[in-house]
């Protein structure tokens, strides 16, 4: 009991994922974990179970989320109570169909970067990883669509603000595993706490200077009065400038710390996330080549008489949502969140007491065979429309569910359905057939080795 079900945890991340399998085999709605001797908490994975808590406005459990506070402070994925609804009211408007829309030529161009720098892979025929070139090509989309910041990210081999953001998501995540290392006191006394607080530094460092440059050609074009005289790429406001120009009912704006605190989130949820979401959808449909030629033959509609993918053409990339809906249900990018419980609570007919913990197990509840038929298959026609229609609406959750559910997540839909449209119209992906992807259970999941992945150019292969 010293060490409760962490000796599972430590064994290694889909080793992990799997003990977790099984217990849901034996308990599908609800069970127990201990995280140390004091540490107790209840893991959620199904719909029955999952709804009373992502209804509710119970707050983000302070013990998980604290760990990713030094990182992103208390920006809308940590907050809670007032601070949390004054920043959603405030933070909605960089969300809206007219600005959504104008973003869709910048996943265009970061894609188009990515599509150039495959080129040498496929002309080489070798395997790469091809996670980090995922990663920077989000971080390009979120920098400019959230800063108007043009990097040139992409083709840095070595990028520090990547590399601080994938340590401190596996940092936080073996501090969780650690329990002396919950303690602040402790944990900043130890490597890891050091090593923790230099990547910190590194990130805000990063978003403070890009902060400062938007905050400075904002007031430069209000002195203009002419948002106009922006380069021409710069067609509306982006999601610093709301946060820049945002008031509450007082006529109160958001502090320079606030700023900075949605702006760190932004970024690290909004690249981070999509980019798991693209690479296991690149797997998915690199495993299953019958797929991938239906999103190619759905590809070739839209392009072929254009290069690029236009507002109006997401819709008719039915076929790739389903694969990338059900690339989401088997590798959902955040597997877990996790709520405090602020008073007694009943629970499947289990009493969970105040002071607990629950987590919303969105891993385990997509994988669970009481809610779907076949759950470790890759079926997208499960998401055709009269497959779903009777669906629990807490049944696939990627994006979260209730009042806290992801205030990006057709931002986030939209990148990910250009990108893989681009990719699979210009490459044919394989990976080889002994090869299976390993994941990791960390905040944000990801393929443990970057995912091996082969690319063939279409032209050559279709001798077209």
């Amino acid at each position: 009991m010293i060490v409760g079900h962490l000796h599972k945890l430590w064994k290694g991340d889909e080793e992990m994922m799997q003990w977790g399998e099984s217990l849901v085999e034996k308990m599908p709605r609800i069970f127990l974990l201990w995280l140390g001797p004091l540490n107790v908490g209840i893991s959620l994975h199904h719909p029955e179970t999952i709804r009373p808590i992502a209804k509710s406005l119970e707050p983000k459990a302070k013990q998980q989320y604290g760990f990713l506070q030094p990182f992103i402070g208390e920006g809308l994925l940590i907050s809670n109570g007032d601070k949390w609804s004054r920043t959603r009211r405030l933070l909605t408007p960089a969300f809206h169909f007219d600005v959504l829309k104008s973003y869709i030529s910048i996943y265009e161009d970061a894609t188009n970067v990515l599509l150039t720098k495959w080129e040498n892979h496929a002309a080489n025929g070798k395997a790469f990883r091809a996670l980090n070139d995922i990663s920077l090509m989000t971080l390009d989309v979120m920098l400019r669509c959230a800063c108007s910041h043009y990097s040139n990210c992409q083709n840095e081999t070595d990028h520090p603000y990547i590399n601080a953001i994938r340590e401190l998501n596996e940092l936080s995540f073996r501090r969780m595993m650690i329990p002396p290392y919950h303690s602040d006191f402790i944990f900043y006394l130890s490597p890891m706490g050091r090593k923790t607080k230099r990547y910190c530094d590194l990130v805000h460092e990063f978003s403070e200077k890009v902060i400062r440059e938007r905050k400075a050609a904002l007031k430069q074009s209000q002195q203009k009065n002419d948002l106009k005289s922006e380069p021409p790429r710069r067609r509306c406001l982006d999601f610093l400038d709301i946060l820049l120009l945002a008031r509450d009912e007082s006529g109160l704006g958001l502090t320079e710390r606030e700023i900075r605190d949605e702006v760190d989130t932004f970024v690290f949820e909004g690249h981070d996330t999509t980019a798991s979401g693209i690479i296991f959808s690149l797997y998915c449909l690199a495993k299953y080549a019958d797929h991938q030629d239906k999103c190619y033959e759905e590809a070739c509609r839209i392009l072929e008489s254009k290069e690029s993918i236009e507002w109006e053409d997401l819709a008719q990339l039915s076929y790739t949502t389903m694969c990338i809906k059900e690339a989401l249900r088997l590798y959902p990018p955040v597997p877990s969140y996790f709520r405090d419980i602020t008073e007694d609570t009943t629970i499947d007919g289990y009493k969970i007491p105040k002071g607990s913990w629950v987590g919303v197990n969105v891993h385990l509840m997509h994988r669970n065979p009481t809610v779907w038929p076949h759950p470790s298959e890759f079926e997208p026609e499960r998401f055709l429309a009269n497959n779903c229609a009777n669906w629990d609406p807490y049944q696939y959750i990627p994006f979260a569910a209730g009042p806290r559910n992801c205030i990006g997540q057709n931002f986030a839909l939209n990148e990910m359905k250009v990108a893989v449209a681009h990719i699979v119209h210009r490459f044919v992906l394989s990976v080889d057939k002994s090869y299976v992807v390993k994941r990791t259970p960390s905040p944000i999941s990801k393929p443990v080795d970057g995912l091996t992945l082969y690319v063939a150019d279409r032209a050559v292969s279709t001798g077209s």
